[in-house]
């Protein structure tokens, strides 16, 4: 998605744009709807140019949008991932450090 927040003046269209995401996940959270347009708007009365080019509208929807899917899978999914990387990382770097003081 970050590759259509590349093109705007300054970085008021990017930065509005994760503003206004982030805004409108929370009223979608505690509202259960949210007016896209209408908020961007608001924005603008306090700084110009916030979300800039169509892109970036199509970004805020299609995010919204896949926020309203359903999550496939179980909900007791680890909140890290990759967490065995963690012991290879460190294995690398003890490695790493036997051979640097050679």
């Amino acid at each position: 998605y970050l590759g259509i927040l590349q093109q705007d003046l300054a970085g008021v269209g990017r930065t509005g744009t994760l503003i206004a995401l982030d805004v409108l996940l929370q009223q979608l959270h505690k509202e259960k709807a949210v007016g896209i347009a209408a908020f961007v708007q608001e924005m603008r009365l306090s700084r110009p140019l916030m979300v800039q080019t169509e892109s970036q509208y199509v970004f805020l929807h299609q995010c919204i949008m896949d926020s309203l899917q359903p999550k496939a899978g179980p909900k007791s999914e680890p909140l890290y991932e990759n967490s065995d990387m963690i012991y290879v990382n460190a294995i690398a770097l003890k490695e790493y450090d036997n051979q640097s003081q050679i």
